[in-house]
């Protein structure tokens, strides 16, 4: 059976008999703001690098285009799903997003390629680095999850190392 105390500054529970005491309530405050935006740089991250991929979508051309268009449209697929879990975790948490990630997105430097014709190597190894970049960002993130004992946070963006992990391999293979 788990029962809270609310004293002080702090809450304590009781789990089986046990006391435990949590961190203090500002201190609490504090990681949770923390997380909060952590978590919001990734949804910027995420929503960028969808809209890169969008854009690749349409300028992609060349031998194995079928196999790149592919590969592109599963990755759109997984960044959709993130940023709806993104969105949905931060909800729950009680962060407001005031804007939409489209807006976002063009706020974060998105650089669009004006180029008549791109190498198709070029498109991926870009976005090969963009998903190494972002993968660093969970992986930091996930850490300080960890520390936060925000164990929820923390389960999601395991899932999303996983899944960018792979994508990043996928991108590489493709590349060479």
């Amino acid at each position: 059976m788990i029962t809270e105390y609310v004293g002080g500054d702090s809450i304590a529970m009781e789990v089986n008999g046990r006391r435990a005491r949590s961190a203090p309530l500002g201190q609490q405050r504090s990681q949770a703001a923390r997380t909060e935006s952590v978590m919001s740089a990734i949804l910027l991250d995420v929503s960028v690098l969808y809209f890169k991929t969008s854009r690749s979508l349409r300028h992609i051309v060349g031998p194995n285009v079928r196999n790149y268009r592919l590969l592109l449209e599963e990755q759109r697929a997984q960044l959709s799903a993130m940023i709806d879990q993104i969105t949905e975790r931060n909800r729950k948490m009680g962060v407001t997003v005031h804007q939409s990630a489209y807006r976002m997105a063009h706020q974060h430097s998105a650089q669009d390629e004006d180029a008549a014709y791109i190498q198709p190597s070029d498109i991926l190894d870009d976005l090969h680095e963009d998903n190494q970049s972002l993968l660093a960002r969970l992986k930091e993130a996930c850490g300080l999850c960890n520390a936060y004992l925000d164990i929820a946070t923390a389960s999601l963006i395991g899932i999303w190392i996983d899944e960018t992990a792979r994508r990043s391999w996928s991108f590489s293979q493709a590349v060479d």
